[in-house]
């Protein structure tokens, strides 16, 4: 079957944010998060446009969970999880609610594994029905037998694997009266390991470069950076479950 080939960015994010005590309202003229949320003109960007300080805090806090979508506008910025939660940052990149209160958004329609080419069918059946457009993202999910193709227009389209159309991600209207409800918050700190446990630091051996950094997170497991920029985590005992070179 012909292949068409795509350039398509890779977003490796994810994150635990730290709730605070007090919850505190976003009236509709205040709130950096409706801002954001009811900005039309926001951009879909890729991880690399990200402020470089929050880059190495998501990753350090969140993967394996994927930040797939990011948006930004003048506002802030916005990140759709694999999970299906949104996140949102002020300019700067500081954290605007917490983990435990986000609204839904079209991460979860992404879940799989990056895709840099589709078949020609998936190809064809977009330039005929979306004027304009170009292909951002596309991810198969062997699981759920898809593929979600993310398009410039916003818009997430989900195809069967031998590639019929099935639908449009639904994504819930915003409500506003949730994003009241939301509180403020930040990264949660990271507490950085200087010595790593003999289990992990024999898991690392394979990858044949040196440890640049670990961190242990809230919920007990560690985040370990390697010289050669490949990114791990290990869970409490000491099972690896995320490799960033697979």
């Amino acid at each position: 079957m012909t292949k068409v080939k795509l350039l398509l960015g890779l977003l490796s994010l994810v994150f635990i944010c730290q709730s605070c005590e007090n919850e505190i309202e976003f009236s509709a003229d205040n709130s950096a998060i409706l801002d954001i949320v009811e900005d039309k003109s926001k951009m879909i960007v890729s991880y690399n446009s990200l402020p470089s300080h929050l880059m190495g805090q998501v990753e350090a806090s969140f993967l394996p969970i994927e930040a797939v979508i990011i948006s930004k506008s003048k506002h802030g910025i916005e990140i759709e999880l694999s999970s299906g939660h949104n996140l949102y940052f002020t300019p700067e990149g500081e954290s605007l609610n917490d983990t435990i209160s986000v609204l839904l958004g079209r991460g979860k329609c992404l879940e799989g594994n990056e895709m840099v080419q589709i078949d020609k069918p998936i190809y064809d059946y977009i330039k005929l029905h979306y004027e304009n457009v170009r292909i951002l993202r596309a991810r198969r999910n062997i699981s759920q037998r898809s593929i979600g193709i993310l398009l410039s227009n916003n818009i997430v389209v989900k195809f069967s694997l031998d590639g019929k159309f099935e639908s449009e991600c639904n994504v819930s209207k915003i409500d506003r009266n949730k994003i009241l409800d939301l509180k403020e918050t930040h990264l949660a700190p990271l507490n950085q390991i200087p010595i790593i446990d003999d289990c992990i630091e024999d898991q690392i051996e394979r990858f044949h470069s040196r440890l640049k950094r670990a961190f242990q997170r809230k919920n007990k497991t560690i985040f370990v950076l390697l010289e050669n920029n490949i990114k791990l985590v290990f869970d409490d005992q000491c099972k690896m479950i995320y490799d960033s070179s697979k």
